[in-house]
């Protein structure tokens, strides 16, 4: 992390700072059972004139000591209510997992004005809207809380998880609970079906060898925004932000590119 990196806990999220003025801010949804510092080493190689911000769900992170949430509804409520007021400049969304479908989520709530400053969404290892409909449609609704057994189950399949958390019983067993936590979000999606497409740029990025992404996912994703969307593969499964540099690389380029356009006459003139 360069020195002019300042990292800083607010109400809500954790902010990453370079430089005093930045024009343009990258906001960070994290995947199920993770916090918004999962996501740091992705926000810190961000280029000058980047604020990034991370955002915690209630119970989590500099957010714990909150009620936990249930649904997926009361999710994207209080996520949307906490970004609306943030969309004073472009921004980039990055989703992870949960973090993805809750990203899309927030963009179709916004007011056309605050969603005309979100310049590109990335949903990365996401399963499509229809996908997790048609998994909570399964369900008993509300959907109950998985046993610890699935829970498990899924934790060692995703991979992700540092191999001394599972010979750590007390620390395991804090893990499952904040995964089982927020699977109860994902397991109780639904879309309003009079939501908004939102008229925005859309990325898929997902591992290689992500066994938890459909093969269909980009299609699907890609019918939900109703265009053609971009797709980006990286070595890797499920949580391979984590296993190589490229990811962060890519997202360093994608945020440098979009400062490059904030110095263009056209877009400083949109600013105003």
């Amino acid at each position: 992390m360069s020195p002019d990196v300042r990292v800083e806990m607010e109400d809500g999220y954790v902010a990453v700072r370079s430089g005093a003025d930045a024009r343009l801010r990258v906001l960070f949804f994290p995947h199920a059972g993770g916090s918004a510092i999962s996501l740091l080493p992705l926000a810190s190689e961000l280029p000058q004139g980047t604020e990034s911000l991370l955002f915690d769900r209630p119970g989590r992170g500099v957010r714990d000591g909150e009620p936990r949430l249930s649904t997926f509804e009361e999710a994207r409520r209080d996520l949307t209510s906490r970004v609306e007021p943030l969309l004073d400049r472009p921004t980039i969304l990055f989703g992870h997992s949960l973090g993805g479908l809750l990203g899309d989520a927030v963009v179709r709530s916004l007011s056309p004005e605050r969603r005309d400053r979100i310049r590109k969404v990335i949903v990365s290892s996401a399963p499509s809207p229809r996908r997790a409909a048609a998994v909570a449609a399964t369900l008993p609704s509300p959907p109950g809380r998985r046993s610890r057994a699935d829970l498990l189950a899924h934790l060692t399949d995703y991979g992700g998880t540092p191999a001394e958390v599972f010979s750590a019983p007390e620390l395991l067993e804090s893990v499952i609970e904040a995964f089982g936590d927020d699977m109860l979000l994902m397991d109780s999606y639904g879309q309003d079906p009079a939501c908004p497409v939102p008229e925005t740029d859309y990325e898929l990025w997902t591992g290689r060898e992500d066994a938890s992404t459909a093969l269909d996912e980009l299609q699907a994703w890609a019918e939900a925004v109703e265009r053609p969307l971009r797709e980006r593969v990286f070595p890797g499964g499920h949580f391979y932000l984590t296993e190589q540099a490229e990811a962060r690389a890519t997202l360093r380029r994608i945020a440098g590119a979009e400062l490059q356009r904030l110095t263009s006459p056209h877009d400083q003139e949109a600013l105003t």
